[in-house]
């Protein structure tokens, strides 16, 4: 019982990998639209920023050598300084300074660790607009923080980059990657799923518990071309027994097959025997055909 169960589970494995693997022409091209779609969603959603960006120093007042050595002053100053320049006055004097109705960018005030060094960065949809909203700011920026800050002052140590490229680059490989795996891991499910659930008859076993008929044979499947070279000139071989080129397990199987449609016929009676599928080219007439070949070979034998 036990081996009976393993023999069924290991059938319906290779069921199921066969169907996939029968229908993977399917399973690419729909991988190959959810590429195309994902893209296109992609591509459609994407918009580029670039970013200009600057350092600058901050110092004292009364501090010759233009440094402000207090580190952690330095980064407790952060948050004040970048208040100020994220402040809708310095928005708004920006905007208007470069002829704009609005600051249409994001700002960002980052401290070099362990130095007095602050970079500046603005993002924006342009990269002239980032640019020039970001000298604009530092144009602006002493005016509006000289009651905030006090002996603090900002030197520029670099100045602002104009932004060749954008800052989000689009990155459009691992998305496609990812839906043309993920498609095909959910075709092949979907194939999977209606290969076990189907009701279809793929194993001899499977007869029984789906059809109310007995199992006479199964029919060796034999290659319809000879090698590799005649597939490519689609030169057909003879599937008939007695052909030079059929195998001896297909030959052997009509004949186990012959054999037990004469018990079937001394037991039971009858004098027909009805060929049928689901399907056409299926190879009604090939199974036809040989065994009237075989029952003749019998016939002939008998005699």
């Amino acid at each position: 019982m036990f081996e009976t169960n393993n023999a069924k589970t290991t059938d319906r494995i290779y069921c199921v990998v066969r169907d996939v693997l029968k229908n993977w022409q399917g399973i690419i091209c729909i991988a190959i639209s959810a590429v195309l779609i994902t893209y296109i969603i992609v591509s459609s959603c994407y918009t580029p920023a670039y970013t200009s960006r600057c350092t600058m120093v901050i110092s004292a007042k009364e501090n010759s050598t233009g440094a402000y050595t207090n580190v952690t002053e330095t980064e407790k100053l952060t948050n004040t300084i970048k208040a100020v320049i994220d402040s809708s006055i310095l928005k708004k004097l920006t905007a208007e300074k470069i002829g704009e109705s609005s600051f249409n960018a994001t700002i960002n005030v980052d401290v070099v660790q362990n130095t007095n060094l602050l970079e500046v960065s603005i993002t924006s949809p342009s990269p002239l607009t980032s640019f020039k909203l970001l000298n604009a700011s530092l144009e602006l920026y002493p005016e509006v923080s000289k009651d905030v800050l006090g002996k603090i002052v900002i030197h520029i140590f670099e100045e602002p980059n104009f932004p060749s490229s954008p800052s989000n680059a689009f990155i459009y490989k691992e998305s496609i990657w990812y839906a043309f795996m993920f498609s095909i891991l959910i075709f092949a499910a979907a194939v999977s799923m209606y290969s076990l659930y189907s009701g279809t008859v793929k194993s001899e076993w499977e007869i029984s518990d789906t059809l109310d008929a007995k199992l006479l044979g199964v029919l060796y499947h034999e290659s319809t071309y000879r090698n590799f070279r005649a597939r490519l000139h689609n030169k057909k071989k003879q599937l008939l027994i007695g052909a030079p080129a059929i195998s001896f397990a297909f030959s052997e199987t009509v004949k186990k097959i012959c054999t037990n449609i004469i018990h079937f016929h001394k037991k039971h009676g009858g004098n027909t025997i009805l060929v049928t599928s689901y399907q056409k080219n299926e190879g009604k007439s090939i199974v036809s055909a040989n065994l009237a070949t075989a029952l003749t070979q019998r016939k002939k034998a008998c005699c």
